[in-house]
């Protein structure tokens, strides 16, 4: 029997995210960043061991169905807060910031601009940067 066709003792089955056949790679304009720091954006995150450490693997995976698939998405929305890293943190909702707000079941994007907000208090009625995407009416994008 030649090596192809002889049986293994053990094998794995590796599934991970990957392009559609035509699809061309998106990449963000220059300078324009996802922000990850806390309180920012809510994103589905799975965890992979590297080297003996747990590394956190941020990642947006839709089904054929369009719904958001994966470790993390039992929220109703994902949220990334996207901004121009040559900006400052003076004006939390300034210009070159949006939050692109997507719906976990039907895979519906939408941007929305930040809501003003004072970042050195909490988070309460009118103090809620993500107000804005809980509206039905939509930018869209």
């Amino acid at each position: 029997m030649d090596a192809l066709n002889s049986p293994t003792p053990s094998y794995r089955v590796l599934r991970q995210p990957r392009l559609l056949l035509g699809e061309d790679v998106l990449d963000m304009p220059r300078d324009m960043v996802i922000d990850l720091r806390p309180g920012r954006s809510v994103v589905p995150v799975r965890y992979v061991n590297k080297g003996g450490v747990s590394v956190p693997v941020y990642e947006v995976v839709f089904a054929p169905s369009g719904a958001v698939v994966g470790p993390g998405t039992g929220a109703g929305q994902v949220y990334l807060w996207v901004r121009d890293s040559t900006g400052t943190d003076a004006d939390p909702a300034g210009e070159g910031q949006t939050l692109v707000a997507i719906q976990v079941r039907t895979g519906f994007i939408a941007a929305h601009p930040v809501a003003p907000y004072d970042p050195t208090k909490p988070v309460a009625s009118g103090n809620d940067p993500y107000r804005f995407t809980y509206e039905g009416r939509s930018s869209g994008i």
